[in-house]
């Protein structure tokens, strides 16, 4: 599978596109500092790989969404969450 970092701002869109060298099992992270916001991944959820630059934006109420598709068709798939969370910033 393919992993994407996607943007979209107003009717600006952008992706980025990272082959998955982990497998199945797949730990995602993004970390925001100010207007920086930052995508990792990993497969124990100790030791993470950037996926690309940081991306800065300035969001007026983010949201945050996780989803799948076949980047072949751009049919939607079956993907499962195991778990996900939202921590407040770190200080």
């Amino acid at each position: 599978p393919t992993l994407i970092v996607a943007r979209q701002t107003n009717e600006e869109y952008s992706e980025q596109r990272f082959d998955n060298e982990w497998g199945d099992s797949l730990h995602l992270r993004v970390e925001k500092r100010g207007t920086l916001y930052r995508f990792l991944a990993s497969p124990d959820a100790v030791a993470w790989t950037p996926l690309g630059e940081p991306i800065e934006a300035r969001f007026d109420g983010e949201k945050v969404g996780l989803g799948a598709f076949a980047t072949d068709s751009g049919r939607h798939i079956l993907a499962e969450f195991d778990y996900f969370s939202l921590d407040p910033p770190r200080r």
